[in-house]
């Protein structure tokens, strides 16, 4: 039997799996890689788990190690964190990474759809049948709790169905 557990090989250092990026300070895994984008190890680990292993400590059971820097390749123990799914997914929101609004290929309201619902005065349940959502889609879309980054453009000193210039030519 080899003195290497590896098919015979030397293990490599830990210096020689990852390149440093000057830009972003990432270190990016020079590995092999998982479909989903992640570094693996050769033993089938996420390579950002295996570094905050290796360099900081024991992941505990149930957490997930997180990027700051949002580079899955990236195992960088200073770009690295443990948080719960609530926390990752809270900290995909707060960057804006989250599959809202537009960003959500199943949405059935457009950013137009909203402004209307907004401004109309008809009940969240006749708007509901008029776009083929639940009245709960409209109460949330009119509240802001869904497509809270939609607002009215229009000018309220223009006549309906005026919008002003979206250019900023001198004026």
């Amino acid at each position: 039997m080899s003195e290497y557990p590896m098919r015979g090989r030397p293990p490599i250092p830990w210096e020689d799996r990852y390149i440093p990026e000057p830009n972003s300070g990432c270190w990016l895994w020079t590995g092999g890689w998982m479909s989903d984008g992640y570094g693996r190890t050769s033993d089938g680990k996420k390579a950002h788990r295996w570094a905050y292993e290796i360099n900081v400590s024991k992941i505990p059971k149930g957490m997930l190690v997180c990027h700051r820097c949002d580079t899955r390749s990236c195992v960088n123990p200073a770009h690295l964190f443990l948080g719960t799914h609530a926390d990752n997914s809270r900290d995909m929101v707060r960057k804006g990474r989250s599959l809202r609004g537009t960003k959500n290929p199943r949405a059935k309201l457009s950013p137009g759809d909203v402004i209307e619902i907004r401004n109309s005065e008809h009940s969240s349940y006749a708007l509901a049948q008029v776009f083929g959502v639940s009245s709960r889609t409209i109460e949330s879309a009119r509240s802001g709790e869904t497509w809270p980054d939609v607002t009215d453009s229009r000018d309220p000193d223009l006549p309906d169905g005026w919008q002003a210039p979206d250019t900023d030519e001198g004026f």
